[in-house]
């Protein structure tokens, strides 16, 4: 009950009663004495630019996306070949759903559909009961 009424106390007075004489002292503890206009907006306006370039900092960190692995450039390399015997893949097709659009290429099928769907099986996990039953194909 003790922590309940402590932290009723802070709550009172740090927030309810934070008042503009508690404004300026924590100005004065900032280095900021007078709290005319220009020194606000040139401590907000410092404050923000800090704030952007740190955000500058982290995104320049982060760097680029990260270049695919070899199971990756394997199925790029398989969909080029695909795609210039006449079967593109499309951008929203997934490796289990362009294997079952192979069906119309009778002479690629055969050898393309194990590769994508051993792809699938590799990157994304085996298939679930589930999805074979409904017969997902969308991976």
């Amino acid at each position: 009950m003790q922590e309940w009424d402590a932290l009723n106390t802070a709550w009172n007075e740090r927030i309810v009663k934070f008042d503009v004489n508690t404004q300026l002292g924590i100005l004065a503890r900032l280095g900021v004495h007078s709290a005319d206009w220009t020194a606000l907006v040139a401590a907000l306006g410092s404050g923000l630019v800090g704030w952007l370039m740190w955000i500058a900092w982290h995104i320049g960190r982060s760097g680029g996306p990260r270049p695919p692995d070899r199971l990756g450039r394997a199925y790029a390399r398989l969909c080029r070949k695909l795609a210039r015997a006449g079967v593109a893949r499309d951008a929203h097709e997934g490796p289990l759903a362009y294997a079952a659009g192979l069906r119309t290429a009778a002479d690629l099928a055969p050898r393309a559909q194990p590769l994508l769907a051993r792809y699938a099986q590799l990157r994304y996990g085996p298939v679930s009961g589930q999805a074979a039953r409904n017969g997902d194909r969308s991976l």
